[in-house]
């Protein structure tokens, strides 16, 4: 089975401490299961709704700031921000998110 886009990126948030996943009981972690980490798995209506939050949150400060100041308060991962703000954009673009033409319009 291919990667899901959608999960892999959920994932990736995740990992680098951009979206909490919330776990069984309820509860807030960046454990995930290994078939979502893997991005095997379509992610469900509530996870979707947690990323596309998260993408809108993160377009909104990706516009605050100019193009070469780009920063996600706390992102804990190892590739660049910048990396990671293309594929947060990319995503804002296919799901017409409010501000993610500007967003992509300043990369």
């Amino acid at each position: 089975m291919d990667r899901n886009p959608q999960t892999a990126l959920y994932a990736n948030l995740v990992k680098t401490g951009l979206l909490k996943h919330i776990g069984q009981g309820g509860r807030e972690t960046t454990d995930l299961p290994k078939d979502i980490e893997d991005a095997k798995k379509e992610l469900s209506d509530n996870q979707q709704k947690r990323l596309d939050k998260a993408v809108s949150d993160l377009i909104q400060q990706i516009n605050t700031v100019d193009n070469e100041d780009v920063t996600l308060p706390g992102y804990t991962g190892n590739e660049p921000v910048d990396v990671v703000a293309n594929s947060i954009v990319a995503y804002g673009m296919g799901k017409d998110i409010q501000g993610a033409q500007d967003a992509q319009r300043s990369r």
